[in-house]
Formats: C-alpha cells, structure tokens, sequence
C-alpha cells in the first residue's frame, strides 16, 4: 500500500526521508469508514496493534468493526488521512468514549498512528483534536491507559499536559490523565445517548486548522 503526499508517491513499509505532512488532514469518523479502518489495521505492526487494542489482533472483527464506525454522541473518533487520487488512506485513528465505571464527565481516549507515519507530530495532531471536541462538549476529564514500557507514548502525554497514575488494577499499565476547563456556556451538554449521525454532532467540535 503506498501514499501520494504532495506529488510524491511514498511506499507504506519502506524508508523514506523526512515527510512533507502538509496533506494530512483530519476528519470525524463516519459509518462507512469501516474499510479505511480495516486498512489501517492491517498495516500497524504486531506491537502497534497490541498496544492500541491491550490484545492480539490481526484484522478487525465486524463487532470491533461496527463499534468503531458508530460514534455516539457523548464520544469523538477522528481519522488521520491522506489522498492517493480519489482514495483515502487512514493513518492514524483516535477517539474517546464512555466506560461503565467511569464519571459522567470523564471519557477515556486511544490513539493509534501507523508505524511508517509515527514521529511526525501527527499523533500530536489528533490528541489535540480529541481535546478541542472534550472541551467543547463538556468533558471534564479525559484519560488512557498506556503500557508501562511504552515510554515514547507516555512522554508524548507528558508534553501535551497529561499527568500519571498508577492504573487501579493492571500492574502493566499507567493511566494517563488529563483534567480540562469548565466548557463554554454553549457547549452542549454531556449525555449518554443513542448514535445519531456524525453531521449532526461534529459542527460542535468542528477540527479547524491543524494544531
């Protein structure tokens, strides 16, 4: 699988020299997006996977698959993507979502960016992203948790803000947390609810120009 950013058709698992990411954009997940999903699976490594879903994972399975496409409105889940013609290739995916055990306010995040695109700021791009909606719709606290080994992921949360924990009950993992400002009086409130089209809660945590 291969990429074209800005003119230059780049090979997905070859060495490249440092990259151009001004074609890299971001979108909202949408729910026929389970293709682009698939693919992105399927081009991390064994490790990468491992990391992102705490388990063995080769490709998706259609419950993952169906669970990752249909975001509810109290969640976010974004698309690091670029353009090979009219194809779109993901590169990177992070969301937040509700946990049964979690507040209200408080919503639990992953972030995965494909290996040959790591180290670009584009992790960096998405996380803010992830916040610029958590604190536009009134989410307090946003939190994950990382593999105590992983440490270029822990220093990466360390520079945008988030603080450490220890996890209260897996050894192997850190939680990593952050707690935001009180949202604007427009926000829109935090709810559990149904799924509803991504048109009609994405204009509240609209992405703007890349951080």
């Amino acid at each position: 699988m291969d990429a074209r950013v800005n003119g230059t058709t780049l090979e997905i698992g070859a060495e490249h020299p440092p990259r151009d990411t001004a074609s890299v954009f971001l979108r909202h997940v949408r729910p026929g997006d389970g293709a682009l999903l698939d693919g992105l699976v399927r081009a991390l490594s064994g490790a990468s996977r491992y990391r992102r879903f705490h388990a063995v994972v080769n490709e998706l399975s259609e419950p993952w698959r169906a669970r990752l496409t249909r975001v509810a409105p109290d969640e976010a889940a974004l698309l690091a993507i670029v353009r090979e013609g009219e194809r779109e290739i993901a590169i990177g995916e992070a969301r937040y979502a509700t946990a049964e055990d979690a507040a209200a306010d408080a919503r639990e995040f992953a972030l995965v960016v494909a290996d040959d695109w790591q180290g670009l700021g584009i992790g960096a791009r998405l996380l803010r992203g992830l916040l610029r909606c958590a604190e536009r719709t009134g989410v307090r606290v946003l939190y994950g948790d990382v593999f105590a080994d992983n440490a270029s992921m822990l220093a990466f949360a360390h520079r945008l803000g988030f603080s450490q924990r220890r996890h209260p009950t897996d050894a192997r993992l850190v939680r990593v947390v952050k707690t935001l400002p009180p949202a604007a009086e427009t926000a829109a409130p935090i709810r559990r609810a149904p799924a509803m089209p991504v048109e009609s809660w994405s204009q509240c945590c609209a992405l703007g120009a890349p951080a």
